[in-house]
């Protein structure tokens, strides 16, 4: 019987400890406001620094605060186009990342997965 406890007991930790995790991005489908902060910040800084044509919807690689979700810019509204996995992410399409945002070529939010 003593075993039985000790087995509920160490359920209660693990479990606990899954939502206790750091880098849990969301919270009922919202997006962590400081990734999204980080995926912009990031965004501008590549403006500034890289000229480069956005429009074209490049991959700005992993987010600085958490490496499993990864920047990726699209046309706002989205095209067929950037649903293409040619057009995504290659870390993303890999499976090194498990997430992404995907902002505007102005640096506004489209979506999170």
């Amino acid at each position: 019987m003593k075993y039985v406890i000790w087995f509920i007991l160490a359920g209660f930790i693990v479990s606990g400890a899954v939502v206790l995790l750091p880098g849990n991005s969301s919270n009922n489908g919202r997006l962590d406001p400081r990734y999204l902060e980080s995926a912009q910040s990031q965004f501008r800084m590549y403006q500034t620094k890289i000229k480069m044509d956005y429009s074209t919807g490049p991959c700005l690689g992993t987010l600085p605060i958490n490496d499993d979700w990864v920047i990726d810019i699209a046309h706002n509204p989205r095209q067929p186009v950037d649903d293409e996995p040619a057009n995504q992410c290659a870390i993303y399409r890999e499976g090194k990342a498990r997430h992404f945002i995907e902002l505007d070529p102005s640096g506004n939010l489209i979506q999170f997965k």
